[in-house]
């Protein structure tokens, strides 16, 4: 059957049942296509991921400030993999990735956005971490449709405000 999927639970672990686990996936020489394997060591140390982010929540930056992200393991048996992921479908084309830095540099408001960590091990369900990027001022919003409140200040004069559809301001 494609995609069907198959889960081993143990319940109640004896001593015995500390050992190597091999799951074998076979479609029996369909088209060459060999059967895959993978071997998973069950032992009394054996913990799901956990995870913890470095920063703060929400993280309010400057546009073009360089902005790095820190999630660190604090658990997990064997050794969680560290991934990241964006709320944006996928990671800025300029992001860097460091073991569990990721690091955007010289940042826009289209890279802000909700950040997640995820640690995975196979062992439990992943462990995930998220973070908030709020970028500053990149983009003005009034009340030409686009949320948020223009205060206009004017002493010993008149003055008008005129937000066009792209976002920038005139002041005449």
């Amino acid at each position: 059957m494609q995609g069907e999927t198959k889960i081993l639970k143990l319940k109640n672990l004896r001593p015995q049942d500390y050992a190597n686990y091999s799951c074998i996936a076979s479609v029996r020489n369909v088209c060459s296509i060999p059967d895959r394997s993978v071997i998973f060591r069950l032992t009394n140390k054996t913990a799901s991921p956990s995870i913890k982010l470095l920063v703060e929540d929400p993280i309010v930056v400057n546009p073009g400030q360089t902005v790095s992200l820190v999630c660190i393991t604090t658990g997990g048996e064997p050794s969680p993999l560290l991934n990241w992921a964006s709320s944006n479908d996928s990671l800025p084309q300029r992001s860097l990735v460091k073991g569990g830095t990721l690091t955007l540099p010289a940042i826009t408001s289209d890279e802000a956005g909700v950040y997640s960590c995820v640690a995975s091990n196979n062992v439990g369900n992943p462990a995930k971490k998220s973070t908030t990027i709020v970028v500053r001022g990149e983009r003005p919003r009034g009340p030409a449709g686009r949320g948020g409140e223009w205060r206009v200040e004017v002493k010993g004069g008149q003055a008008r405000v005129e937000v066009e559809e792209d976002s920038k301001i005139r002041f005449m």
